[in-house]
């Protein structure tokens, strides 16, 4: 299975045909091997209008618009002990940046996890947090 399957298979969406042979990198953070991963870094390659369509099918909203804006700009940064030459997404959060709940319930019954994109010199980025669990 390439990234391009299993960043599918996470999310649980087909992807736009528009990305079908986009080059795509997919991380998965787990930092303790008895537990299983709980954050995804993708990279896809797209251009603006791909990634309007990924936004779409993904259902993502505009982050000024969610309560997800108090993630930002923070959760676009790895932590410190984890390098990805490749994750270089704008820092500060753009104005395409979207994102929604996404991922286990907590025990209230709420999203514990989210996934956040944004569009930053010709990539989608998306950064995907499963939650706790």
């Amino acid at each position: 299975m390439n990234d391009f399957q299993r960043l599918e298979r996470l999310i649980g969406v087909k992807l736009p045909a528009a990305l079908e042979k986009a080059s795509v990198k997919l991380y998965a953070d787990q930092p303790d091997p008895a537990y299983p991963p709980h954050t995804f870094y993708a990279r896809v390659d797209a251009d603006e209008q791909a990634y309007a369509d990924l936004v779409q099918a993904l259902g993502l909203t505009p982050v000024a618009d969610s309560d997800l804006r108090m993630l930002l700009p923070g959760k676009w940064q790895t932590p410190q002990v984890l390098h990805l030459d490749w994750w270089t997404p704008a820092l500060d959060t753009p104005p395409n940046a979207a994102g929604k709940p996404f991922g286990e319930k907590d025990a209230n019954g709420d999203q514990a996890g989210w996934i956040l994109a944004q569009f930053h010199d010709g990539y989608a980025y998306l950064r995907i947090y499963l939650g706790s669990g």
